[in-house]
């Protein structure tokens, strides 16, 4: 529907940058003033913690931080 030009693709800045601007215009979504957020969670077994899932953890953290150069 995106592609022929009759619906709507709602994208996070993140995939934004993943869909080619021919294929159609980009707006923002917002609540008010505000830019609307998406918050994201991780999940693992309690006790069921390594140093790879640690280290995972960490990676998801910095990757999604909210960036403060904004």
């Amino acid at each position: 529907m995106v592609a022929a030009n009759k619906g709507y693709l709602l994208l996070d800045e993140r995939g934004q940058g993943q869909v080619s601007q021919q294929a159609g215009r980009t707006l923002a979504l917002r609540g008010g003033e505000r830019k609307l957020a998406r918050n994201y969670y991780a999940f693992w077994l309690q006790g069921n913690s390594d140093y790879y899932i640690e280290a995972f953890a960490q990676i998801l953290k910095e990757q999604f931080a909210p960036d403060s150069s904004k």
